[in-house]
């Protein structure tokens, strides 16, 4: 897309939502029990430290958390990143 109206563009499209805002909080994963490492696998946070799941894979299960729901949006994690082409040439895709 080489041209876009500004002014009809979503806000939420040019400024990241307050519900998806990143604050880092300083934590030691090694003292995360197995349990709480499943729970953050199973949630499927795009922020967590994860590994990407294998693109051959046809299942994919897309987990909508609340800060996603609550903006209307879909989290772009390492298990379905290799769903959606990337952009090297706009800031855009269109889908």
């Amino acid at each position: 897309m080489l041209w876009y109206l500004k002014r009809l563009e979503p806000e939420e499209a040019r400024e990241t939502p307050s519900h998806l805002r990143y604050q880092e909080v300083e934590h030691d994963r090694s003292l995360l029990t197995p349990e709480m490492l499943l729970l953050e696998r199973d949630l499927d946070d795009e922020l967590s430290p994860l590994e990407s799941k294998a693109a051959g894979d046809k299942d994919v299960v897309i987990r909508l958390i609340y800060p996603h729901w609550r903006v209307g949006s879909l989290p772009l994690s390492s298990r379905v990143s290799h769903l959606f082409p990337t952009a090297y040439e706009t800031p855009r895709i269109l889908l």
